[in-house]
């Protein structure tokens, strides 16, 4: 099996991002149909948490400089609630260390 690059995952990632999650079986199944051993699941489930993770910081962050409508808290307060969100994250996608 050929090791996929980073741009072949961003796309598929964010097509499937992009589309409902009862249209992942369809999108998933064309795929592996099209690029058969191409696809690598684990490279791309690898690459899916990773993105999920940076995310979630990103959405607290802006979230706490203001995005929740009760003002800027800073960036080192909201650098502090990032590193909390990113552990809870962490620890729900089963990382050994959260």
């Amino acid at each position: 099996m050929a090791i996929m690059s980073e741009e072949s995952m961003k796309k598929i990632v964010l097509k499937m991002a992009e589309s409902s999650r009862f249209e992942w079986e369809f999108y998933l199944d064309s795929l592996i149909h099209l690029q058969g051993n191409e696809i690598s699941l684990s490279q791309l489930t690898d690459y899916t948490s990773s993105m999920a993770i940076h995310f979630a910081e990103m959405s607290e962050y802006l979230g706490k400089r203001g995005g929740y409508g009760t003002g800027d808290s800073g960036h080192n307060n909201a650098m502090g609630s990032v590193n909390k969100t990113k552990k809870a994250v962490r620890k729900a996608l089963d990382y050994i260390i959260p």
